[in-house]
């Protein structure tokens, strides 16, 4: 930055377009890489390549073009590259610059950096290429409507503090253009209008960045987005298509339509996602043979189908904006009115016939292990896909006749019923009536916030609802909920796992182990409840103790100084005990 006065001012205002507005709690810019204070990002990786992507804040928008050098590494230090080159961006690109660093190996993890002509470099940001081996672990975070105004993002912090993810799956609503009057816990004075022209579009994407904890999670892990009604206003508009592709680390999938954002991603034998775009974009631009409207269109459909039906993979993953289970709403319009018995039209309940034939697809081409990803309801939702209102061949008790299964992790920070003023008696008994008019929904949750996991091995993929405060900046979290979908079942799977993955048995690691000091337990399968840690002397002696929250998966033990020897650590879930051996050197 050439203008030291005016680095001082950015400082202190935190917007180069709106000197006098004054942010909200938690909310500057990353002014320790200037001028990179955006930070950075990576995003839709593919074996070879994964799109790299930050922000150059000139001294002003009629300075010349600046260069730009990049570099990935798969050392921190950056001391051999992997990677490397420069590009170039100035104000007809709102000073963003996105790099499609190719040559890259397949599975591997990269740090990258970008660095100006007077020699700043920026955040050192973190990704992995998608992997062609044949893969027994992937791990995603799934998450939807991170409304800035609506809350704090604590689910991006925490996302953010995840080591093993592979992949960031974002269902739409990366943005938002509008502020719910109801819920203004973070909105800047003087009040942001909704944004129309493409200045305003581009500041609303650059407020996104001036939150620490989205920043964090953008810098972390690599990114897949695809936009909803809010990202891209009320009807499609190339004036907000702009601004969304020049500030997400998001690959133009056609050059010739930059409106297609639907497009697939494979990760070894393991996994393909399809990210599918049934928002306003293709919305009733084409029908059906029988006349109702279509959500995807003619062309993305086609798309769809052909993809599932010539998947190898083990698991198909298919993100889309909208719920894709029927919820229907009959039993309690009186006390939650909806217009057509069902909970909206906007989701695929309004697109029944389209449903029902991708079902019907399914089902005729034996296309098995197929997971819905969905957003925008902002409630939590795990249900078993059925072709139907109420099914004949659907038994709600076992999931038989289900053709797969569906995961809406709520939302960031957007509200839902208590935010829109429900009362929690109400609240409780619209959770009862909807589980009985629908059967297929093994979870619902109607108020919290935050987002999902998946962890995706052979065998089966374990699903687990995070919740987090949106009114405070808060640094813990909640599993609440932990389901399975198993290898073949087609539903949500009920019982005990063990039974039929016999490799499934709780069990837990120690490491290093012989140790020192500093000893990491890690946890798998154990049930979703507090844990007990006891450290007891081979005579029995109890040295240390600790209580553990549920959904504990990965802590440091804060063991006391221990004289080297063998102690013995029991860890009790429940009713469910288990102990190993702890060696101090």
């Amino acid at each position: 930055m050439k203008n030291p006065i005016l680095l001082i001012l950015l400082a202190f205002f935190g917007q180069v377009t709106a000197f006098a507005q004054i942010l909200p709690a938690n909310m500057h810019a990353d002014t320790a890489h200037a001028p990179f204070w955006e930070g950075v990002a990576s995003g839709d990786p593919l074996p070879d390549r994964v799109i790299l992507w930050t922000h150059f804040r000139a001294d002003s928008f009629a300075a010349p073009p600046e260069t730009l050098s990049w570099q990935v590494s798969v050392q921190a230090s950056f001391a051999s590259l992997a990677a490397s080159g420069t590009v170039v961006t100035d104000s007809s690109l709102d000073w963003t610059a996105k790099v499609d660093a190719a040559g890259l190996s397949s599975g591997q993890p990269y740090f990258y950096r970008f660095q100006d002509s007077q020699g700043n470099y920026s955040a050192v940001g973190q990704t992995k290429t998608a992997s062609t081996a044949n893969l027994t672990s992937f791990k995603a975070a799934v998450m939807s409507c991170s409304a800035l105004f609506s809350g704090f993002f604590n689910g991006y912090a925490r996302v953010a503090e995840r080591d093993s993810l592979d992949l960031v799956i974002h269902l739409g609503d990366f943005i938002y253009n509008s502020i719910d009057p109801d819920e203004e816990v973070r909105v800047p004075s003087p009040r942001p209008d909704d944004p129309e022209t493409l200045r305003e579009w581009r500041d609303r994407h650059a407020l996104y960045h001036l939150d620490p904890d989205f920043r964090a999670a953008m810098q972390r892990h690599p990114f897949t987005i695809i936009w909803d009604n809010h990202d891209i206003a009320s009807d499609p508009d190339t004036v907000p298509m702009k601004a969304f592709y020049e500030w997400t680390p998001t690959r133009l999938a056609d050059t010739l339509v930059p409106r297609r954002i639907y497009r697939k991603f494979s990760f070894g034998n393991l996994v393909d996602l399809f990210m599918t775009d049934g928002s306003i974009m293709w919305r009733d631009l084409d029908t059906l043979p029988n006349g109702d409207p279509s959500t995807l269109g003619n062309d993305q459909k086609a798309w769809l189908l052909a993809g599932l039906a010539a998947s190898t993979a083990k698991w198909r993953l298919i993100g889309t904006e909208r719920q894709f289970a029927r919820w229907g709403t009959q039993t309690f319009q009186a006390i939650f009115p909806t217009p057509g018995g069902v909970f909206s039209e906007s989701t695929w309940d309004g697109y029944v016939a389209e449903r029902t034939e991708i079902l019907d697809f399914l089902a005729a081409n034996h296309i098995d292990n197929v997971m819905l990803l969905s957003g925008d309801s902002h409630v939590s939702v795990a249900a078993d896909l059925t072709r139907a209102p109420n099914p004949d061949n659907y038994d709600a008790q076992t999931g038989d006749g289900a053709l797969g299964v569906e995961f809406l992790p709520t939302s960031i920070s957007r509200g839902n019923f208590d935010e829109a003023g429900v009362p929690g008696f109400l609240i409780s008994a619209i959770e009862a009536a909807s589980k009985s008019e629908n059967p297929w929904q093994r979870y619902l949750e109607l108020t919290s916030h935050g987002y999902g996991t998946l962890d995706i091995d052979t065998a089966k993929i374990t699903a687990r609802f995070w919740y987090s405060d949106i009114l405070n900046q808060a640094t813990s979290e909640t599993m609440a909920k932990e389901m399975y979908f198993v290898d073949g079942e087609n539903h949500w799977h009920r019982g005990s796992l063990a039974s039929i993955v016999p490799d499934l048995q709780p069990r837990f690691s120690l490491f290093p182990n012989p140790g020192h000091e500093k000893i990491t337990l890690e946890l798998e399968n154990f049930p979703a409840r507090p844990l007990h840690l006891e450290l007891q002397s081979l005579l029995g002696q109890t040295l240390y103790q600790a209580e553990y929250p549920a959904g504990t998966f990965k802590t440091a033990l804060n063991l006391p100084p221990l004289a080297p020897g063998t102690y013995l650590l029991k860890i009790r879930c429940g009713i469910l005990l288990k102990t190993a051996k702890l060696v101090r050197e």
